[in-house]
């Protein structure tokens, strides 16, 4: 009933079988192993070009989305802890100190007025 995308000119090149096929091999992976009450329409979409070619710009779409996420996602800190921010930029709820020398902890000095 519907053409095979095996036929035709252009259904040959490799960039179209790179395309289609996580669309082929996701509704057949929805036929063999199909949601309970929905055999019939997995039978009915396997061989479906519309539906091999949705599934497989639906994959790529989340695979573009997934790389993009990689390379421009969020790359700063996530600071939630609620410490002091220390002068070397690590949070710790003490005072970073030089090594060997011992924590000393002082106030702010008072006004004497």
């Amino acid at each position: 009933m519907y053409p095979h995308l095996d036929s035709g000119p252009g259904y040959t090149s490799p960039a179209w079988r790179v395309f289609i096929t996580p669309g082929i091999l996701i509704l057949r992976w929805q036929y063999l192993f199909p949601k309970a009450g929905n055999v019939f329409g997995s039978a009915r979409r396997l061989d479906n070009p519309t539906a091999q070619i949705l599934s497989a710009a639906f994959f790529w779409l989340l695979v573009g989305v997934f790389v993009l996420s990689l390379m421009f996602g969020d790359r700063g800190s996530r600071d939630q802890g609620g410490g002091i921010r220390n002068a070397d930029g690590s949070t710790s709820f003490r005072p970073v100190t030089r090594p060997g020398a011992l924590p000393t902890l002082t106030a702010p000095a008072l006004s004497t007025r």
